[in-house]
């Protein structure tokens, strides 16, 4: 069986289009305070901004991305770029795959409410008046 170029484009964007839906059902579900202000249509434009930044970083499996995300809305969506939180994801013994699954753990209280005090609060406006 031989899979041609455009049926693997085809595949990849029909399972982006997936995990892109998904993640929208999770922020609704689980995140619902934080996404409340978004139609469905300007919420899936901020999922693929924050799907992309998640990537950017080394992420690449989608629990590890979903749960990047969920931390972009609950927190602030530059929270990466926190000092304490980024030298743990982007620790160079590991990866950031695992590593976000750690930050609970090893990031302090007064660590995340700095991330929180220095959101870039105009991140999402930036990511939709782009659209």
């Amino acid at each position: 069986m031989v899979i041609r170029r455009e049926q693997y484009a085809a595949f990849t964007a029909q399972a982006e289009h997936n995990f892109e839906q998904a993640v929208l059902r999770m922020l609704r579900d689980s995140h619902a305070t934080c996404v409340a202000e978004y139609p469905d249509d300007r919420l899936l434009l901020l999922v693929r901004a924050a799907i992309a930044r998640a990537r950017r970083i080394g992420l690449t499996i989608q629990s590890s991305i979903g749960l990047y995300i969920a931390l972009m809305f609950e927190i602030a969506p530059n929270f990466d770029e926190s000092a304490a939180i980024r030298r743990i994801l982007l620790d160079p013994t590991s990866t950031p795959d695992l590593q976000i699954g750690y930050l609970a753990a090893l990031v302090s209280s007064d660590d995340w409410r700095a991330a929180e005090l220095a959101a870039d609060r105009a991140f999402w406006y930036r990511v939709l008046s782009a659209a």
